[in-house]
């Protein structure tokens, strides 16, 4: 079995500042070893459970967090940013039989955790799709629809892993904190990795595979709403872009690789 696995940071057990994303700060040092030992646990209860070859992403900020000498060697990394428009999935095709999202975190505009965004956090006030508030979970498991690749486990905050289950009803998800106001309550790293072996155990379960690969929606509109002004109007030269309003930049998208594309050059 081949496994593709995407890891973000502020979905991590604990964190609940910037300064604990942000690579080269001190407490990033204490964080990326917790998001390192969490991808380590998913890896070798999956290595346990039948997969023998891992593709992870690092996929938060600089793409360079993971602590490449923790991990064992069946695991591939990828590391930096290509540009590629897949992005947080990049390299993920149909040569995959799963794809697991850890570490993932709720959308802009919400109350789910205090480092809630979509993509490009300095800039985006708020993306949608359809008319709905869409997070980089949704977005990243819309491309694996793309190759028909099951999405059959979600760690996180409570509220990323609550709207994982409304757009994958089978998804296996496991919350490790509850996010409020500027604060979490958080599970312990300890309890966290002890929790992995079975939610990676039910996520492995083939039975789940047909029913974790999300629909894509017939028609694919984004908005972007951005911060300020300025910035709608520069990126509101993208062929095909609207401005619908001083700050909210639309775009109909042709297909999954379209609306990334989009994405990708204008936030």
């Amino acid at each position: 079995m081949k496994l593709y696995m995407s890891a973000d940071i502020e979905g991590i057990t604990g964190v609940a500042n910037w300064d604990e994303a942000q690579i080269g700060h001190p407490e990033h040092t204490i964080f990326r070893k917790i998001m390192t030992h969490e991808v380590l646990c998913a890896c070798h209860e999956a290595k346990t459970n039948g997969v023998r070859e891992i593709l992870l992403k690092d996929a938060h900020a600089s793409g360079r967090n993971i602590l490449l000498e923790e991990l064992p060697d069946f695991v591939k990394v990828i590391r930096g940013w290509s540009g590629h428009p897949f992005s947080m999935v990049q390299g993920l095709d149909g040569s995959f039989d799963v794809l697991f999202m850890i570490g993932y975190h709720s959308p802009s505009g919400s109350l789910g955790n205090p480092l809630a965004h979509t993509m490009a956090s300095s800039i985006i006030h708020e993306m949608r799709l359809n008319g709905h508030r869409i997070s980089e979970f949704t977005l990243h498991a819309l491309v694996s629809a793309y190759y028909k690749v099951p999405v059959t486990l979600l760690t996180g905050d409570d509220e990323m892993c609550k709207q994982a289950q409304s757009l994958i009803p089978a998804i296996v998800t496991l919350p490790v904190k509850l996010g409020f106001g500027n604060a979490v309550v958080t599970k312990t790293p300890s309890k966290i990795y002890e929790d992995y072996k079975p939610a990676v155990r039910e996520a492995l379960n083939v039975k789940l595979f047909k029913e974790c690969i999300p629909v894509i929606p017939s028609s694919l509109t984004i908005e972007i709403v951005y911060s300020k002004p300025t910035i709608a109007y520069k990126y509101s030269f993208f062929p095909g872009a609207e401005l619908t309003d001083e700050s909210t930049l639309q775009y109909n998208a042709a297909n999954i690789f379209d609306m990334m594309t989009f994405i990708q050059f204008c936030s």
